[in-house]
């Protein structure tokens, strides 16, 4: 990975798209949390400068590594940020809503995922019994 993609945060909020794209491409991970304070992930930058096109590319990557979008940074996941600014109506922009939409379908399939992740290791585990392979 090249130099400046080295902190996807920075490409967050400098609206780099192509930049986060390729860093994101060549393997990066898009829940890197940034060294410097306050820590965020580029997803919680996203959701706080409302730029829904790096969301959804960045919760299409996670999504694809399987992932948790709501990563907490200092207490708060994206969703919170998100929730919290349209309740307290502080970006009531139509951009802020669609964020949000997203971020709780991303958690919802997040969790149906780990759910079914369980039952199949626990369907493997039986038939892994039954078949005498363990006790």
């Amino acid at each position: 990975m090249s130099r400046k993609s080295d902190n996807p945060g920075k490409l967050v909020i400098q609206r780099d798209i192509k930049g986060l794209k390729k860093y994101l491409d060549e393997g990066g991970d898009p829940n890197k949390k940034r060294k410097d304070w306050p820590h965020d992930t580029p997803l919680m930058d996203a959701v706080m400068e409302s730029n829904v096109e790096i969301v959804a590319l960045l919760l299409e990557k996670i999504n694809e590594k399987g992932l948790n979008p709501n990563v907490s940074c200092n207490g708060r996941t994206p969703l919170d940020i998100a929730e919290y600014k349209d309740e307290m109506l502080l970006d009531p922009s139509r951009e802020n809503t669609i964020i949000l939409t997203m971020l709780k379908q991303a958690k919802e399939l997040y969790l149906v995922r780990r759910m079914q992740a369980k039952r199949r290791g626990k369907a493997s585990r039986l038939e892994s019994k039954s078949l005498g392979y363990i006790r």
